[in-house]
């Protein structure tokens, strides 16, 4: 994250730094066809990682000048929960197309005399609980199960 707010006074930031997340999905038509999928899934997310906030500007006011300040390298880890639900289709051949409606929610977080970071890797920004995603995937077809040729020689009676 490199991020500046609209109408704020200081950038912040985070390097790219590692999350995990495990969980499994529920998919609800697994007995129908395999080319459309209709789930719901529950993971746990977390991470350890450092932010920063660049360049903040404090209003002195009445008194004088604005100070900046900076606060660079602070550690912080966050465990966080995603409850999801989405569709996948098949369009044509190997490639499917999906949408994924996500809610999350932060457990628990590593406490900062300076407040909250305003972003958290895996998990995003904090403005809001639910989220969305389109994806376009095509599937590579490992498993393939071959087709068995039929072959008919001449001259042999039908049957063998």
């Amino acid at each position: 994250c490199n991020d500046t707010p609209v109408d704020k006074n200081y950038t912040f930031k985070t390097p790219i730094a590692p999350y995990f997340k495990l969980g499994a999905s529920y998919n609800f038509l697994y007995n129908s066809n395999p080319d459309y999928k209709l789930q719901m899934g529950l993971r746990y997310g977390f991470s350890t990682y450092k932010w920063s906030v660049l360049d903040a500007t404090v209003d002195e006011g009445y008194w004088g000048e604005p100070s900046r300040f900076s606060l660079n390298d602070l550690s912080h880890t966050a465990g966080y929960l995603e409850v999801t639900f989405g569709i996948k289709v098949n369009i044509a051949g190997n490639f499917s197309a999906g949408w994924t409606l996500v809610y999350h929610s932060v457990l628990h977080e590593s406490k900062s005399p300076y407040g909250q970071p305003m972003y958290i890797p895996g998990y995003g920004k904090r403005n809001g609980a639910f989220t969305a995603n389109f994806s376009v995937m095509y599937t590579i077809p490992i498993n393939k199960k071959p087709v068995a040729e039929v072959t008919e020689e001449k001259g042999a009676p039908s049957g063998y």
